[in-house]
């Protein structure tokens, strides 16, 4: 869901937390965060990146500019982000689309709770062209155990510790 940002908010905005999606395409294994929230308000405004070259995970705080102008702001935040950063290893991956079972029709309920299926996300390659499907979901704490890295682009009070420090 998306919904307008508004400029006159002017308070400092806490970041979202979220899990770590392990995601399989054509080349391997990558990681993306996947935001979670109580609310849409807890999430509105950040965007999650992947990186091509490294263990690692970006959390960016779109303007408000950015943020309204869909997925136009998304490409213009990747810019940006990967302008200040200094690097070109940075890339948006999309969600293509959601996979349910739809064979739900005439069956018992006894017989859909033992059959059903968590919905399949699809994703967009981190290649490039094709799909990534989530392979695994890791904590934030075990992505750092682990050796992956946070990066929250720009810091803002409140925001998960930089990828030198981990996650929060």
């Amino acid at each position: 869901m998306h919904f307008k940002l508004e400029s006159a908010h002017k308070q400092t905005l806490m970041h979202p937390t979220g899990i770590v999606l392990w995601l399989r395409d054509r080349e391997g294994l990558f990681p993306l965060l996947q935001l979670e929230g109580d609310n849409d308000a807890t999430t509105a405004g950040w965007l999650t990146f992947a990186s091509t070259k490294r263990v690692e995970v970006l959390l960016v705080q779109a303007s408000v500019a950015e943020w309204n102008e869909g997925e136009t702001g998304v490409s213009r935040v990747l810019e940006r982000v990967s302008k200040e950063l200094g690097r070109a290893d940075i890339r948006a991956v999309k969600l293509i689309r959601v996979e349910r079972d739809r064979h739900t029709h005439g069956r018992s309920f006894q017989v859909f709770r033992a059959t059903q299926r968590e919905p399949e996300l699809v994703y967009s390659s981190l290649a490039g062209d094709g799909e990534a499907k989530v392979d695994r979901r890791q904590s934030l704490a075990a992505f750092h155990e682990a050796g992956g890295s946070v990066l929250v682009h720009p810091l803002v009070s409140g925001s998960l510790e930089s990828s030198t420090t981990g996650a929060a």
